[in-house]
């Protein structure tokens, strides 16, 4: 049993020796029926995807993936803010929708 259940809604990379992804539990959180909110721009992992890990037997991965490896071990500060929807027209936090008309896909909105 988990200590603590929301470890669930972290944003937090997963590691597994040399590849590194990250867990973005912030792009579904309205699946489940959360608010949503501003979402914090993607991390970009893809430089770490050019490794073959042929000849590499020498690479200490752990001090390579330093910057990973401590946002994990503090992954309980990563927790999301989850909010219920109490009703459909409050699906989303207040500034959520101009941030989404600035950033978003403006053609997926209907006319208001």
């Amino acid at each position: 049993m988990l200590v603590n259940p929301n470890i669930w809604h972290v944003k937090v990379p997963l590691i597994a020796y040399a590849m590194v992804d990250m867990h973005e539990s912030d792009r579904v959180i309205w699946q489940f029926r959360f608010r949503k909110t501003i979402l914090s721009p993607p991390q970009d992992t893809e430089a770490l995807y050019k490794f073959d890990l042929h000849g590499r037997i020498d690479k200490d991965w752990l001090k390579f993936h330093d910057e990973y490896i401590n946002i994990w071990e503090c992954r309980y500060d990563f927790i999301l803010i989850r909010e219920p929807i109490i009703s459909w027209e409050l699906a989303t936090a207040p500034k959520y929708m101009p941030w989404f008309r600035h950033h978003g896909k403006p053609y997926l909105q209907s006319e208001e």
